[in-house]
């Protein structure tokens, strides 16, 4: 199973990410400077979706904090730059009915 690196991750824009992950079955390396709320988020996930949850307290703004991270990532595991779940775009549609593709061309489906 794949495992998602998520910073930030016990508030905000961090925390919804986890969740989204979570919910389509990844196994998660969550860090963030608190190490209260960090746990209670990665003790959250684990119970309602039945994932491994690892928890990492760093603070990116340290070089100390970012060399936990870093070894981490280098470890071996899958939590590699890149690794994601992919999630369908939704299409959006033209006053005319068409599907708009990249580069503003509506093609009819």
């Amino acid at each position: 199973m794949t495992t998602v690196l998520i910073s930030g991750a016990s508030s905000g824009l961090g925390a919804g990410c986890a969740r989204q992950f979570a919910a389509r079955g990844a196994d998660l390396a969550l860090v963030a400077r608190d190490k209260t709320r960090l746990k209670a988020t990665a003790d959250e996930l684990r119970s309602r979706y039945g994932i491994e949850t690892e928890v990492l307290v760093a603070d990116l703004l340290q070089k100390d904090g970012c060399a936990r991270v870093e070894a981490r990532l280098t470890r071996g595991r899958s939590a590699a730059p890149g690794a994601h779940v992919p999630r369908p775009r939704p299409q959006r549609r033209d006053a005319a009915g068409g599907v708009d593709r990249p580069g503003g061309a509506a093609v009819d489906e």
